[in-house]
């Protein structure tokens, strides 16, 4: 019995010590918000943000050196690149659309890798190469975030 009791003890210490240093997720995955219905990766000084906005996903770098004149070209294991701006007069959370949810998930939920170019009047080209990870959960997160705010939204009508 004393032995048995040992060794769970010791299986619930590593369970939790692996929980609380985040061994036991996998590096691939994208965190996950569903209060703003967005999916994130953290890269080196900052970021990448993927958002669904009325059907379309939206895209943008947070970095604390970011310009307002930026413009992001990208493209997935090393396909023809999108370029993200938006047409005029088009609003939404940010200022880079990737494209429709129908077209750009099922490219991301296979894609390996994601390039993308970031171009800006003030300060030279660079590209941010990440590696997609998970891509298909990601998406299937905010096509459900998208659905559940939806359905939120229209009971408090």
């Amino acid at each position: 019995m004393r032995a048995h009791l040992v060794t769970l003890s010791m299986a619930v210490a590593l369970s939790l010590a692996t929980a609380a240093t985040g061994l036991g997720a996998p590096a691939d995955d994208w965190a996950e918000d569903l209060r703003r219905c967005l999916v994130t990766k953290d890269i080196d000084g900052g970021r990448v943000v993927l958002a669904i906005d009325e059907g379309v996903i939206e895209i943008d770098v947070q970095r604390g050196t970011d310009s307002d004149a930026e413009t992001y070209k990208v493209s997935f294991d090393g396909g023809a690149p999108i370029d993200t701006t938006p047409p005029k007069g088009a609003t939404g959370l940010y200022e880079h659309r990737l494209g429709a949810v129908a077209a750009v998930s099922p490219v991301f939920s296979k894609a390996k890798r994601m390039a993308i170019v970031i171009t800006a009047a003030d300060k030279p080209t660079e590209t941010i190469t990440i590696a997609v990870g998970n891509g298909a959960k990601a998406m299937a997160f905010l096509k459900k975030c998208a659905a559940y705010w939806d359905r939120r939204n229209r009971k408090g009508r």
